[in-house]
């Protein structure tokens, strides 16, 4: 069985972020960037839906973002002199006892 969370990194600019956080109906939380926040999406099985759910989250963002008028900024280097954007996966592989097929009990690293 494959699980896949992901975690998507973006940017808001030209807009009150306290405004933002309370307007909105998903989880965000704050990033490293200035005004860089990231959104979790719970691990799956199904990856359609997790793709799907990827790229609702992300308009919702930005059409919250531009209710009011701001930007939401998912491009991986918006700003040279701060942290890049990223969406990453995690990505799990459990054999039929549901246990990691990568699981190192002993803690060896080749």
């Amino acid at each position: 069985t494959v699980i896949i969370g992901a975690e998507i990194e973006f940017y808001l600019q030209d807009l009150d972020i306290d405004k933002f956080l309370q307007h909105s109906a998903i989880p965000i939380i704050n990033e490293k960037g200035h005004h860089q926040f990231e959104v979790i999406i719970e691990a799956s099985n199904d990856p359609v839906y997790i793709a799907y759910i990827i790229d609702k989250y992300i308009k919702y963002i930005k059409n919250l973002a531009y209710e009011l008028n701001g930007t939401s900024l998912f491009v991986p280097k918006p700003f040279t002199y701060d942290y890049g954007n990223g969406m990453h996966l995690h990505i799990n592989f459990l054999d039929n006892t549901d246990s990691n097929i990568f699981h190192n009990k002993y803690k060896l690293y080749f």
